[in-house]
């Protein structure tokens, strides 16, 4: 969102390289630190790069930047073994996240 809304005003029409990569992964599980999140033992991670990258117009990031967002997280979510991670339940924390309810 942040990201969007930044290219929005300096560079409307550019294309946006969104990269994410995450080192040290290997033999790391995911966890929560709020109990009241529910994540299930065993999701760990067998490659030590996560890493991805993604070319976006900026009008495009600016109508999907959640959707965007959502297809990234369940990349690193199927690293670490969670293939399935259910789109409604990272809607729903993506929405706390932006009411800063987390």
């Amino acid at each position: 969102m942040f990201v969007s809304r930044l290219y929005e005003r300096i560079a409307p029409e550019a294309t946006v390289r969104v990269r994410v990569r995450m080192t040290g992964c290997n033999g790391r599980e995911l966890a929560a630190f709020d109990p009241m999140i529910p994540f299930f033992e065993g999701h760990t991670s067998h490659e030590d790069t996560i890493s991805q990258e993604r070319e976006v117009q900026v009008v495009e990031l600016r109508a999907s930047d959640l959707d965007i967002a959502r297809e990234m997280v369940k990349h690193v979510f199927h690293v670490f073994d969670w293939p399935d991670a259910d789109d409604t339940m990272i809607v729903g924390w993506q929405q706390k996240l932006i009411k800063r309810e987390f």
